[in-house]
């Protein structure tokens, strides 16, 4: 389990969460990077809590990837320009196409992420919904189909998740597809009836997380939608 932000107090708040004597001669993966650059052959340095000694290692591919993708204004699109030049040039050279210059700097990364993510291994994203409903959310999906299963679009009918930003947001599940499987792009679009607070208890999110992975509705919890 590795734990990324560019932000080196955001990393240093994980690792006092993760601090357990369960894990007191354990590396605590944690490390601050720029996403963009993330690659499976990237060495990544930790430290070895028993005596301090440096540890280094390559990051790897990974069975899941969860991420709270960062929400940048247009204005502050020029600071990941050259990232967003090598994704597009990417996408071009596997599809042809690019993603429209209006698109949100989140919609690049699960691409970015691609390499680092295992066939049949998953990929959990949160972002804005600005995606549905405009021309750039259109290529955005058509090229997530080029790569992907988008398996799941979880939105909220309870109110925003973040109370602290205008944002409304959704929750991508994507899977990557194994060599030999025929793609399935069949999507669940899923409407949480509940609160995010009250997801606070594991064992009602574990069963509302087993109704999402199931695609089953439920009165008063979820509704489902399933698209072609």
């Amino acid at each position: 389990i590795c734990g990324n932000d560019l932000d080196k107090p955001a990393v240093q708040l994980a690792t006092f969460s993760l601090t357990s004597p369960l894990l007191m001669r354990q590396p605590l993966r944690l490390f601050d990077r720029d996403a963009f650059t993330l690659e499976p052959d990237l060495k990544v340095s930790f430290r070895d809590p028993s005596d301090g000694a440096e540890h280094v290692e390559k990051l790897g591919v990974f069975r899941a990837i969860a991420s709270n993708l960062p929400f940048v204004a247009q204005e502050g699109r020029k600071t990941y320009g050259e990232a967003i030049q090598t994704v597009n040039a990417w996408l071009e050279e596997e599809t042809g196409e690019k993603l429209p210059g209006r698109s949100d700097v989140a919609a690049y990364l699960p691409f970015a992420f691609y390499d680092l993510l295992e066939p049949g291994g998953r990929m959990g994203i949160i972002i804005t919904n600005s995606w549905l409903g405009t021309a750039w959310g259109e290529a955005f999906y058509e090229r997530l189909k080029d790569f992907f299963e988008l398996r799941t679009v979880i939105t909220s009918g309870a109110g925003r998740w973040f109370s602290n930003s205008d944002v409304v947001t959704n929750i991508l599940l994507l899977q990557k597809p194994t060599g030999n499987a025929e793609p399935n792009h069949e999507t669940d679009f899923i409407v949480l009836k509940q609160p995010i607070d009250v997801l606070e208890d594991d064992t009602h999110a574990a069963n509302i997380a087993a109704l999402i992975d199931r695609g089953t509705p439920q009165e008063d919890v979820l509704t489902v939608q399933r698209t072609n």
